[in-house]
């Protein structure tokens, strides 16, 4: 789609499959830092994992910084040039160092500054191997003549806490506390370093407060799961899920609207409360989790038919058996007369690309009419150059009931006058509006540093700031996601500017596979990213009408909202008969979610996303791209955190843990 024809597009998709040519929300509250903080700027952290007391004792945070290997976090903790600092670098290098996170506070009441950090270690057993060998450090690299005390245990985890008294000059104060594979220390004294040097330090009775509130939190972390209970539900409970919606999803909620009556259930497990109700225009229940202060927050879907992110026990409770409530997927039947869609990007669509080819205005609107279909793409752009066919068809094509969105094809190389010509077709009255993007932007990198996510990033920013997200926006590209790994779906799919819905290019015509196979690959790794589905057909490879008909019932079974064609002008007569079926299948066999393998050496989107999970659920790693030996260290973590082989490898099982929203 867009500067070339679909024989052309097919011709140079290759053997991934590319086609024309060519909505996991953002991450929780409590993701890791990526680098360093910018002055006055200091991202959330994971509550449980850097020491929150701190700040309550006045301290202002001065610095927050990644610890991006084991080097990093010795330094202030002891001089790598001795012995004991030469032992602990060997400890923490052995002991499966992943990442962390460090914050340095500065001085308060006349009291010097604090750092406190957090570190991921590959088992509990490394991570306290590491805090004994880090106490013995610190205790040998005492200046001479200097006094050293090292004490105590207290409650679920064992505290080292190292004093160091010189004769002269500031005393020292580091507390170590191993909680399951987390290493945590709490540091005062000159040695804490950096945010403010030579001031006096805190005494070791506020760093021992300090630590022991780190231990009291990894202790009340670590409590025995219980049954799950039933939880009563009214009215008023359901327009409680309603309001957190909306501030949940932001702004991919759009309207508020209630949920469907009778599909909000409600249960306490391991004292949280959780909850699930359907939604108007949703293919799926959604997940709502209760806070410690009663407020309801939205935590996402349940992860398909069979409910894979709900708890055994809540299933249990709330009588569900092999399939979560949902409704039938709309892109089974056409329109038909008098439906009226929830959204633009829902039901059936077909392509414009050249007006002028389909006999303009009076053209679209009686072949459209044939089809049985009443949303049409029309191209309104091209880079930064505004396509006048738009601001001539638009108005004739709604005066005849149809509903238009505007469609451009970007190239990423001037990103802010782009997003410029998407929004002119928004004020000229699109309903919607499709971003196709493709080859360009595969040439430009990878990660979230890469040229790519940069450009991509900004022109999404940029649209909604001029167009808001009063229109829903989509993004059309690449079917086979694992063929084009470089290619930034993230930066168009995640953040708070991402596009509302992906259309993957299923042409299994140019392809040369089966419908079915080319939609099992494009839907396991579109699960990835937690984003509506709306899927594209081609009609220009002599695709046959029984597998135009297939393909809609495939969608409708995968759970997808809606489907369209490319495109008007390549459709032939024989297969208008697939296009405007009243309804393609009677009932579509509901398929079950299926999750991809991705294996540690690949870089790629794809890897990314796979970082940014880890990230969400407290494990720190660098967000590059690159599934390289730390992430697979911090995959086998989290395998091993829950139960499964640590193998290191992202398998179905993995994503279908990982996709998950981690619990506050």
């Amino acid at each position: 789609m867009g500067t070339m024809s679909g024989r052309r597009a097919a011709r140079t998709a290759g053997s991934a499959g590319a086609g024309r040519g060519g909505i996991v929300a953002a991450l929780v509250a409590g993701a890791f830092l990526a680098g360093t903080a910018p002055a006055g700027a200091v991202p959330a952290v994971a509550p449980e994992r850097l020491v929150d007391p701190v700040e309550a004792s006045g301290r202002p945070v001065a610095v927050q910084r990644e610890l991006a290997g084991a080097e990093a976090l010795l330094g202030p903790v002891v001089s790598p040039a001795g012995p004991a600092g030469r032992r602990a670098l060997r400890a923490a290098r052995s002991a499966g160092f992943i990442g962390g996170s460090e914050r340095l506070f500065g001085p308060a009441e006349g009291r010097g500054g604090l750092r406190s950090w957090a570190v991921r270690l590959r088992t509990a057993g490394d991570a306290a191997g590491l805090r004994d060998a880090l106490a013995r450090a610190v205790a040998a690299g005492a200046p001479a003549g200097a006094r050293t005390a090292r004490t105590g245990v207290r409650g679920a985890a064992t505290i080292r806490l190292v004093t160091v008294t010189p004769r002269s000059g500031a005393a020292r104060a580091v507390a170590l506390v191993a909680a399951g594979p987390w290493l945590h220390g709490v540091e005062a004294g000159p040695a804490a370093g950096r945010a403010a040097a030579g001031e006096p330090g805190a005494d070791a009775a506020e760093v021992r407060t300090l630590a022991g509130a780190v231990a009291d939190r990894a202790a009340a972390l670590a409590a025995a799961p219980g049954p799950a209970t039933p939880l009563p539900v009214d009215a008023a409970l359901g327009e409680t899920l309603a309001d957190a919606r909306v501030f949940g999803r932001g702004a991919r909620a759009g309207a508020r609207v209630s949920p469907r009556e009778g599909t909000v259930q409600a249960a306490e497990l391991d004292g949280v409360g959780h909850a699930i109700a359907l939604f108007p225009g949703a293919a799926e229940p959604e997940r709502f989790l209760r806070r410690a202060d009663g407020t309801w927050r939205w935590a996402g879907d349940v992860g398909g038919p069979g409910c894979p992110r709900l708890d055994a026990a809540l299933r249990e409770v709330w009588g569900l058996a092999a399939t979560c409530p949902a409704r039938l997927s709309p892109v089974a039947a056409a329109a038909g007369p008098g439906r009226v869609a929830d959204s633009p990007l829902e039901g059936v669509a077909i392509w414009v690309w050249e007006a002028p080819k389909v006999g303009g205005p009076e053209g679209i609107i009686r072949r459209a009419r044939a089809l049985g279909i009443d949303t049409v793409y029309l191209k309104s752009g091209d880079g930064v150059n505004h396509w006048r066919q738009f601001d001539a068809a638009i108005g004739p094509l709604r005066d005849a009931g149809l509903r238009v969105c505007g469609w451009q094809y970007i190239y990423g190389r001037r990103p802010v006058e782009e997003a410029r010509v998407a929004a002119r077709a928004v004020r000229g009255g699109a309903e919607c509006f499709i971003v196709n993007a493709e080859a360009e932007f595969e040439r430009m990198g990878v990660g979230r540093a890469s040229a790519a996510h940069r450009r991509a990033r900004a022109y999404m920013r940029v649209l909604r700031r001029l167009v808001g997200h009063r229109v829903p926006v989509g993004l059309s590209s690449f079917a086979y996601i694992d063929g084009h790994p470089r290619f930034p779906y993230s930066a168009f799919l995640h953040g708070p500017d991402a596009a509302d819905a992906v259309l993957p290019q299923v042409y299994w015509g140019a392809f040369r596979v089966p419908v079915a196979t080319a939609m099992a690959r494009t839907a396991s790794w579109h699960t990835l990213y937690g984003v509506p589905v709306a899927p594209t057909a081609g009609t220009y490879s002599r695709e046959r009408v029984a597998d135009l008909r297939r393909f809609r019932c495939l969608a409708a079974g995968l759970g997808w909202f809606g489907v369209s064609y490319w495109s008007l002008q390549h459709t032939r007569a024989q297969q208008t008969r697939a296009l405007s079926s009243e309804r393609a299948c009677a009932t579509p066999a509901v398929a079950p979610r299926e999750y991809p393998v991705l294996r540690p050496g690949k870089r790629g989107d794809p890897s990314l996303v796979l970082q940014e999970r880890l990230v969400a659920w407290g494990y720190p790693v660098r967000r590059d791209g690159h599934y390289g030996p730390r992430t697979r260290a911090a995959v086998a973590a989290f395998q091993l955190d829950r139960g499964a082989r640590p193998d290191g490898v992202a398998g179905p099982a993995t994503w279908a843990l990982l996709l998950e929203t981690p619990a506050p």
